[in-house]
């Protein structure tokens, strides 16, 4: 889903989703045996009525070994339906007959899931997507104190795939493999919120290891993203497109393992992304012209980031530029700090900021600590900058000497 920059070929503040789903449907609870069978027939009877509350057996394992229907391991959502996991686990067998997914919510569906785990799912078709959970265009996910790991799509979303909306709380996505958004991929109109959670060790055999959002509205607070692996651009997250928050997380170990390019190691942004209090640390890339380990900006997108900070990132390759961030578009530090980030291949240049003709405005903010093979080592611009009680101080093997166009205030 990368859309390619030209270098090598493009609102701030606090906002509330507000999901206006179904009307508050009241349900006595319906015990549903340690039986795969069971299960199964307890969906079908909440979706042939108004829907209903299933309580699961505690520490009960449901093994799906073939497909209610097509790539659905269990009846498709249709109805309001609050399953209450109390530690159980829905598995695709590892002896099943045919590829399935666990969970499909349909457009008239609203799915909660509480204390449950959803685990291997498997889909082998290019046009099946969320292998673990799928929530079609007008369906409801909730998921809260759940896991969904160890799923498998061909195609996008490893773990859960989002065309309609999706509410992720104190949940762990961890362990799924998806040619985009190896964890999570969400599509155009989708919503996307996720609080207090974990997203880590997903795999990407295209883009977007834990995340590809495309056209979407996602916010991500006070969540972990970590370990999260693409083959080539957003080994944190992909954006593309859409309107996207960060708030008090942390982005740290992701990776691109592309040898001939690889975008935006933490995070590969061609979208309207705003961070807040956010960390992003540690991502990494080995290839050559990789570019923005911690952060990249396409032309004509938008990135601020607020109170935050991109740190320890370190691309490897030839060539490589922009350590911490590379820019093309629209960027925006406020009290941010990129610091202590390397460019260590031959000819690679600046640990800190690079911006290829981009717009960039520095308020506050500081450059310090970062490192590259070749000058400068903490910003360099093709074009003026806006630097507003800014330091770039400290950087190795210069701070601005060597950039085209050197910053007033910026010395060495």
């Amino acid at each position: 889903m990368t859309r390619y920059p030209m270098a090598l070929a493009s609102a701030a503040g606090a906002s509330v989703f507000l999901v206006a789903g179904f009307p508050a449907v009241s349900h006595a609870v319906a015990p549903v045996p340690c039986d795969t069978a069971q299960l199964v027939s307890a969906i079908q009877t909440a979706n042939s009525g108004t829907g209903d509350t299933l309580s699961l057996a505690a520490g009960c394992t449901y093994h799906l070994a073939a497909p209610f229907s097509g790539v659905d391991g269990l009846p498709p959502i249709t109805k309001p339906i609050v399953i209450q996991g109390n530690g159980a686990t829905v598995v695709r067998d590892a002896t099943a007959s045919g590829p399935f997914r666990i969970f499909d919510v349909a457009p008239t569906g609203d799915l909660t899931l509480r204390v449950l785990t959803v685990k291997d799912g498997l889909l082998s078709a290019a046009s099946d997507t969320g292998a673990g959970i799928l929530v079609q265009a007008g369906g409801f996910l909730t998921a809260a104190t759940s896991t969904v790991s160890g799923s498998t799509a061909a195609s996008d979303g490893g773990g859960i795939s989002v065309n309609g909306t999706a509410t992720l709380t104190g949940t762990t996505v961890t362990g799924n493999t998806g040619r985009d958004g190896g964890g999570l991929f969400t599509n155009a109109a989708a919503s996307l919120t996720v609080t207090g959670s974990r997203v880590t060790s997903n795999h990407a055999t295209r883009d977007g290891g834990a995340l590809d959002a495309v056209g979407a509205l996602s916010r991500i607070t006070s969540t972990v993203v970590s370990g999260n692996v693409s083959a080539r651009d957003g080994g944190g997250i992909e954006y593309d497109n859409g309107v996207n928050t960060l708030d008090t997380s942390t982005l740290t170990d992701n990776s691109s393992t592309s040898t001939t390019a690889g975008l935006g190691a933490g995070i590969y942004n061609a979208a309207d992304l705003t961070l807040n209090s956010t960390n992003v640390s540690t991502n990494t890339s080995p290839g050559t012209n990789a570019l923005g380990g911690g952060l990249y900006n396409v032309s004509g997108e938008k990135a601020t980031l607020n109170s935050s900070t991109v740190t320890g990132s370190t691309l490897t390759g030839t060539n490589a530029k922009g350590a911490g961030v590379f820019n093309e578009g629209t960027l925006t530090l406020d009290r941010t700090a990129v610091t202590d980030n390397r460019a260590t291949g031959t000819a690679s240049q600046t640990g800190g900021l690079y911006n290829s003709s981009g717009t960039v405005t520095l308020t506050s903010s500081t450059v310090t600590g970062n490192r590259s093979a070749t000058a400068p080592g903490g910003l360099r611009t093709d074009v003026a900058i806006t630097l507003a009680t800014s330091a770039i101080v400290g950087n190795t093997p210069t701070n601005c000497t060597g950039s085209p166009v050197v910053p007033a205030g910026c010395v060495g």
